[in-house]
């Protein structure tokens, strides 16, 4: 006798053969629900401000540690940061993450934005 149930990602309903087990409609919604759940990083600030993700898995960690702010972007732009691409804070604060706070550009770019927004503020 198949019981009715609501599967837990999607709301749709379906049937299962299971009582106890069994809580997605199909193996996509399963997944689904497994990546939503998926723990958080654990994630510490540095002096500087900036936040740290451990990740001792990507190609840039340095002692198991990435800048939050180059995953975030690189997982934005599919794709791995080169060496010469920084991630500049568009407001300032190093601990804003948001995707719109963030823009990506190669190092001398980055030293003439600061040099000159050093001579505005003087």
């Amino acid at each position: 006798m198949p019981y009715k149930k609501i599967c837990k990602h999607c709301g749709k309903p379906f049937e299962s053969k299971y009582l106890k087990r069994k809580f997605h409609c199909n193996k996509k919604c399963a997944r689904a629900e497994q990546v939503c759940n998926r723990p958080i990083l654990p994630r510490l600030k540095e002096q500087r401000g900036y936040v740290l993700v451990h990740l001792p898995t990507h190609p840039k960690a340095h002692r198991g540690y990435v800048y939050e702010h180059r995953i975030i972007v690189e997982s934005h732009l599919k794709r791995v940061l080169d060496t010469d691409e920084i991630v500049h804070h568009l407001d300032g604060d190093r601990s804003n993450n948001r995707i719109e706070n963030l823009q990506v550009m190669n190092q001398a770019d980055h030293i003439r934005l600061h040099v000159h927004t050093q001579k505005s503020e003087v």
